[in-house]
């Protein structure tokens, strides 16, 4: 181990020369720095600090000849590094706990050729162990590498040393006696002085957070490198060799051009501008750990018959015959991955508050992150909430209601501090001519203050369907430029969410660049950006458009690209916010941030990861999400402009609390006349069961359906670019688009809930697919899919599906859809024989008697399905966690809540069974709501006692309870002889008070109180008069008279 003032270098006793491709592995034991490589015989021991080594060091650094770049990603404590170096290639490469890190590190040319390469570590404050054959669990070698000890004769002795130098060269701390001393920390280069900052209380937090999202991104990455290879084995060898195309190389810009070898470019529908692709030869397959066979790139352009590709690596995979022919497959998302854990490890390295306080020097820059001195700046307020306590605060967002969610607090932590003047920019000139704006509703008006009037630091705004989201965030925008700040950084989850925003920005006026994915036709493209400034692409030229716009629009993860490497943003706007994963988000928000608005709806689709264990540890809960369930203050926009109101009853009841509004009435959104529908709102009835369609699941009684109603709908009038179709299954998707009248197959869209989200139609179909005995409905269950199926269309929402199936499964949310549209309000009937029929007997029976509880109990809405439970099963816990479980379930036989509180939390520490926790949480929330509802009767105020009534019901309090409370809540409401409607009674006089006025006693009023919020399905969307209204019974068909023999 190196001294605590001293690095230390070693070097093999044997190196090799020539060619093959060979390794060596290093772990670090007990943390501090390390710097490992290979060097020739005359390099100095400190590693990377001449031409003839080459190191890669533990903060993500590589170095040769005294240049130090940033590469990869950092390592530390217990990090096993495995140093490759390929005789055949002249490259070095690295692999961290078997991982490849993507890239060559290093390249070198023909000049060292037959010169013997020696293993060399360069260590300060470490304990290290090598592996030369393997030995002592040495992660297992891939893409044809050997391991040194295998070499053989090709073995060199270490014969040759540079005179004076003894068998272990001590480098002395950089810099000299005049200047500053400078240590290497395991999270970048200090100064002495600074060396002891960290150990700051903030950097507990931060390191906690950047190991969580490490290690999930991770298990995401494998997931999704063992999805892309299942398909890339399916493409036939005969395939291949027709769509093999020519490439070329340019290693100077790192870009590849492919071309068809044959008279046409192949088919490949899912490679587009921006995805991340894998580039091997045709004939020497796929091997994502080998960058002789495999390299990733992204794809940069299509067009003219060309695909041009951007590549990190210096070589194409080659044969070695001299006439490859290439394939480009879909591939995991390298290049995402990669920018995402270097703004991890920037963060993890940053000098936190020290940053903003100390100069920069010269040793200093290769960890000094300019960007990262704004919200996420670590030490600061803002940045200590958002870091603290990840692993907990995922846990609990991941379990929740949209009605039961805790209230915003204003004293947490998170609220304090966002809610906290931003501390200004410097001043910023605008060059836009802002045209007049939109007028805002209320709720957007409101939403525009808290920024610009407050100027909050950090805002949260969460838009329902049809809301105005996008409308919201460019008034924001356009208000910064307004007052002169500025530049602005306007980014979303995905490239039609960036095209929305800057479209609705251009037509404003505002100086807009689109950086990524856009048509070099848009008048905001870097294309025509360059054209009216007459220049070319080019360093030149993206400085001089960059200088001549306000705004410039990427996704989360385009922000990570290397045009905007050096640029900050002071004020920042991220839409679709509730869909991006946490560490994705960091990169917008970590260009230097001191203002920033989060725009996106937690109720709709969340962030998509592949990975179970990922998600089991948080990764698809969104920043926007976690720190609503932190208790973080928000504002909602309320009015929507998109849905037939009937169609915008349920979302409104079940998701939103009942507070969003209709902008629109029945008149605007009236059905053409002749159509054999009765509502807005129509469920059609399939009595057929599901089939596979491989892994997917299709219907196809159900796509018939589907195609009949969109060939009625077109009959009437309605274009078929205004009809939409969703279905859960891709199986089903493809289905449905073979079985669309011909003249609706190219203008119809047919996509999944996922790619619908953003979209609306006049109509949309939705297509269930699930039907079968056992109410198994699988990932359709998820209610966020609902309920942005159900809420894209503006006139007409037709639901498919077998009622017999969703009326027994577990997930109660499309049981509550159908009880809460009473009849009238919903079409329900069957389809059979290309027509619209009655539902049959028993399944009419079911109908009436769900539309009867709705119409006569007023019940509260189910509650959400959580994960499936798993089996019980402690018996490996151990006796510590035997004796918890049994407390747990004690506590919650004797509904003991002083007792349950103690113990949930030692059950998740000693990591119990989640269906057990899950069940004492239950019991919890009910014995919670039993409390509010005692203390809300005792109180008789009715505001809080409804409320409460309805958390009751949603938790399991007992109805003999709930009754009790419904019936004062009768005596409270009276009816007014004014207005016809009801009020709360008053509150009792004292005996001195009704001496001196004597009032007549009010009149009660049956039940009408679920009114005065409107959060009872009975009054959702009704008239008055119509309270007391039976529901009309479905009916069942007429018996079909007996045929004669």
């Amino acid at each position: 181990m190196a001294s605590a003032r001293q690095w230390a270098g070693v070097r093999g006793d044997c190196g090799v020369g020539g060619e093959g491709l060979w390794a060596f592995c290093v772990w670090n034991e007990t943390g501090g720095n390390l710097r490992i490589g290979w060097s020739t015989a005359n390099a100095k021991l400190a590693l990377g600090t001449d031409r003839f080594s080459w190191g890669f060091g533990g903060t993500a650094t590589k170095s040769h000849a005294g240049n130090f770049e940033k590469f990869g990603q950092t390592f530390g404590k217990d990090d096993a590094i495995t140093c490759c170096l390929d005789l055949e290639r002249r490259a070095i490469l690295y692999f961290k706990n078997g991982r490849e890190i993507p890239g060559d590190a290093f390249t070198f040319g023909k000049e060292l050729s037959g010169e013997p390469l020696f293993p060399h570590v360069y260590a300060k404050e470490a304990t290290f162990s090598v592996s030369f054959d393997g030995s002592g669990g040495a992660p297992p070698l891939s893409g044809g590498f050997k391991w040194i000890a295998e070499a053989g004769s090709l073995l060199v002795p270490h014969s040759t040393r540079k005179s004076g130098a003894g068998p272990a060269e001590v480098a002395q701390d950089e810099g000299g006696d005049s200047g500053p001393k400078f240590v290497l920390t395991p999270y970048g280069w200090r100064t002495v002085e600074q060396a002891g900052g960290i150990t700051q209380e903030w950097r507990t937090s931060l390191d906690a957070y950047v190991r969580h999202f490490t290690s999930s991104l991770e298990l995401e990455y494998e997931a999704e490198r063992q999805a892309v290879l299942e398909k890339v084995q399916k493409r036939s060898t005969r395939q291949l060799q027709d769509e093999g195309l020519c490439g070329e190389f340019d290693p100077v810009y790192g870009r590849v051009t492919l071309w068809a070898d044959g008279w046409r470019m192949p088919y490949l529908s899912e490679i587009k501008f921006g995805r991340a692709v894998l580039l091997s030869t045709t004939n020497g397959g796929v091997d994502l750990e080998d960058p002789k066979k495999t390299i990733s790139a992204e794809v940069e352009s299509i067009r003219d018959g060309t695909i041009i590709l951007s590549t990190p690596y210096e070589r194409l995979p080659s044969t070695g015959s001299g006439n490859d022919l290439y394939r480009v497959d879909l591939g995991p998302n390298i290049i995402a991955n990669k920018r995402i854990d270097r703004m991890l490890d920037e963060l993890q390295r940053c000098l936190g508050v020290d940053q903003a306080a100390n100069p920069r020097d010269s040793i200093q820059k290769l960890n000094y992150n300019a960007n990262l001195c704004g919200l996420l700046l670590p030490g600061a307020p803002l940045a200590d909430a958002l870091y603290a306590d990840i692993s907990e605060s995922s846990a609990a967002a991941a379990k929740w209601d949209p009605l039961t969610r805790a209230a915003p607090n204003p004293k947490a932590d998170i609220s304090r501090a966002a809610k906290e003047k931003d501390i200004g920019a410097e001043k910023y000139t605008a060059h836009s001519d802002i045209h007049s704006e939109k007028d805002l509703n209320e709720s957007q008006q409101n939403a525009r203050d808290m920024v610009l009037e407050q100027r909050r630091r950090f805002t949260l705004v969460q838009g329902p369907p049809g809301t105005g989201k996008t409308t919201t965030a460019v008034a924001i925008i356009a208000g910064w430029l307004k007052s002169n700040r500025g530049p602005v950084l306007a980014s979303a989850f995905s490239n039609k969410g960036c095209d929305n925003v800057a479209q609705q920005l251009h037509a404003l006026g505002v100086k807009v660049l689109r950086m990524g994915l856009c048509s070099a036709k848009e008048p905001y493209s870097l294309e025509t950006r360059l054209s009216e400034l007459g220049l070319r692409r080019g360093d030149k030229g993206m400085k001089a458009v960059f200088d001549s716009v306000d705004v410039i629009c990427a996704t989360c993860i385009g922000c990570g690209m290397g045009p905007l490497d050096s640029k900050t943003f002071p004020f920042i706007v991220i839409d679709e916010a509730a869909q991006v994963i946490e560490p994705a988000v960091i990169l917008p928000l970590g260009k230097g941030a001191v203002q920033a608005v989060m725009v996106g709806d937690q109720c709709q689709l969340p962030a998509t990861v592949l990975s179970q264990e990922a998600q089991s540890k948080g990764l698809d809960i969104s920043m926007f999400d976690r720190l609503l369930s932190m208790g973080m203050e928000y504002t909602l926009l309320t009015d929507q402009y998109r849905m037939h109101p009937s169609i915008s009853a349920f979302p409104s009841w079940r998701f939103y609390r009942g507070e969003l509004k209709n902008a629109v009435t029945d008149a605007d959104r009236q059905l053409p006349h002749g159509l054999p529908f009765r509502s807005p709102l129509v469920f059609l009835h399939v009595d057929a069961i599901e089939s596979s369609g491989g892994a997917s699941k299709k219907n196809e009684p159900e796509a018939d359906c589907v195609a009949w109603v969109v060939e009625q709908v077109m009959q009437h009038g309605i274009r078929p670019d205004n009809i939409g179709v969703i279905s859960p299954y891709g199986a089903q998707v493809k289905l449905i688009q073979r079985s669309l009248p011909y003249d609706a197959q190219l203008a119809v869209q047919v996509s999944t809930v996922d790619a619908f989200q953003g979209s609306e139609r006049e109509v949309i179909v939705f297509s269930l697919v699930r039907a079968n005995r056992r109410g198994d409905v699988g990932f359709v269950a998820d209610w966020r899919r609902l309920n942005v199926a159900l809420t894209r269309a503006k006139r007409l929402c037709v639901v498919i599906g077998n009622i017999p199936t969703w009326m027994q499964t577990e997930s109660a949310l499309l049981r509550d859809w159908l009880g809460f549209h009473q009849v009238g309000k919903a079409d329900v009937r069957a389809f059979r024989g290309y027509n619209v029929t009655a539902l049959p007997a028993d399944v009419a029976a079911k109908a009436n008697s769900l539309r009867q509880d709705f119409a006569t109990k007023n019940p509260a809405p189910s509650k959400l399905a959580r994960a499936q439970k798993a089996e019980r099963n402690v018996s490996v816990a151990g006796k510590k966690a035997r004796e918890i479980t049994q407390a747990l379930e004690d506590a919650i036989k004797a509904h003991d809540e002083v007792v349950l509180k103690s113990v949930i939390s030692q059950a998740k520490e000693a990591g119990i069974e989640k269906s057990i926790i899950d069940e004492a949480e239950t019991e919890l929330e009910s014995l919670g709501a039993s409390k509010k509802l005692s203390a809300a009767m005792q109180s008789k105020d009715p505001t809080a006692l409804v409320q409460a009534i309805i958390l009751a019901k949603m938790t399991g309090v007992s109805e003999e309870r709930v009754q009790q409370a419904e019936d004062l809540m009768n005596e409270l409401v009276v009816p007014s002889e004014e207005h016809g409607r009801s009020f709360y009674a008053p509150a009792p006089k004292t005996e001195t008070e009704s001496k001196a006025e004597e009032a007549p006693a009010p009149k009660k009023k049956k039940k009408s109180w679920a009114g005065l919020l409107n959060t009872g399905p009975k009054y959702a969307g009704r008239n008055r008069e119509d309270d007391d209204a039976e529901p009309e019974p479905v009916k069942a068909p007429e018996p079909e008279p007996a045929k004669a023999p």
